[in-house]
């Protein structure tokens, strides 16, 4: 199972990223090394992309978080350079507002968000 960037993304180091998986992921004769691929968004990159249908993450799959989303946010605060004042999307509550808008969509308290790009059922 491989989870990537989006395509969407706004950064375009998370876009190369993601064609990269693609073209190392190719199904020629059934070899994929992959039984699935995911993408996920990134907190201040995927919604910052411009509004176009073809950059929209629109995702198809939820994962509930509940149990993990304080050491989801321990794991990010690693990053301190990351981290911003709330409102900006890389903040403690950024983090989390979005876990609980996510969650809604599958009647989580938390959830991730992801797209299947491709599942192969052997």
């Amino acid at each position: 199972i491989i989870f990537t960037n989006h395509r969407g993304d706004n950064n375009q180091d998370h876009r190369i990223v993601f064609d990269a998986t693609m073209i190392t992921t190719q199904t020629f004769a059934g070899n994929s090394p992959a039984s699935k691929i995911y993408c996920y968004e990134v907190l201040s990159s995927t919604e910052q992309s411009p509004k176009f249908d073809e950059y929209a993450f629109l995702p198809n799959t939820y994962i509930n978080i509940e149990k993990y989303l304080d050491k989801k946010i321990e794991a990010f605060n690693c990053y301190k350079y990351e981290m911003h004042p709330f409102p900006h999307p890389r903040s403690q509550e950024g983090i989390i507002a979005l876990a609980q808008y996510r969650g809604m969509a599958c009647n989580c308290k938390f959830a991730e968000a992801f797209v299947l790009v491709r599942e192969i059922v052997r």
